[in-house]
C-alpha cells in the first residue's frame, strides 16, 4: 500500500508549511517559505493557494530590495497571481491582489482592466469597492 501523498495533497502540505515559515517570521523566513511555496507550486501548478502566497511573499521581499530587484518580484508576484486568477476566475481576493500588484508595477492600464473585471463580477462586493480606488 502506497501511503505518500498524492501531487496534489504534497502540494497543501507544503503550502501550510510555507505559511507558517512565514508567520514564524525571523531572519530568511520569507525567503525559506518562498522556496516552498514553489515546491508546492511543482508539485501541483493549480495549487492556487501556493500560487496566491507565493505572490504575497514575492511582494513582502522586494519591499525592501533595491528598484531593479523589486520590478523582478512584481513581475513574479503578477505571473503567480494570473495562473492563480485563471484557476479560480470567481476569487475576489486574488482579483484585487492581481489589480494592485499591477498597479505597483507601474502597469496602470493593466491595472484597471484587472480592476475593472473584479468590479464587473462582483459590483456591491468590498473587493470592488475598493478596487474603484485604483482609478
Amino acid at each position: 500500500i502506497d501511503v505518500s501523498p498524492n501531487d496534489a495533497a504534497r502540494a497543501a502540505l507544503r503550502n501550510n508549511l510555507g505559511s507558517l515559515q512565514r508567520r514564524r517570521g525571523g531572519d530568511n523566513a520569507d525567503l525559506s517559505a518562498l522556496e516552498t511555496f514553489r515546491a508546492a507550486i511543482a508539485d501541483d501548478p493549480r495549487h492556487w493557494p501556493a500560487l496566491y502566497n507565493f505572490a504575497i511573499t514575492q511582494l513582502s521581499l522586494a519591499r525592501t530590495e533595491p528598484p531593479v530587484q523589486q520590478a523582478s518580484r512584481l513581475n513574479d508576484a503578477i505571473e503567480a497571481l494570473a495562473r492563480a486568477e485563471s484557476i479560480v476566475p470567481n476569487n475576489l481576493t486574488v482579483r484585487l491582489q492581481l489589480a494592485r500588484t499591477l498597479a505597483a508595477a507601474g502597469r496602470r492600464d493593466d491595472a484597471l482592466r484587472a480592476a475593472q473585471r473584479l468590479i464587473d463580477l462582483a459590483p456591491s462586493s468590498p473587493q470592488a469597492r475598493e478596487a474603484r480606488t485604483l482609478r
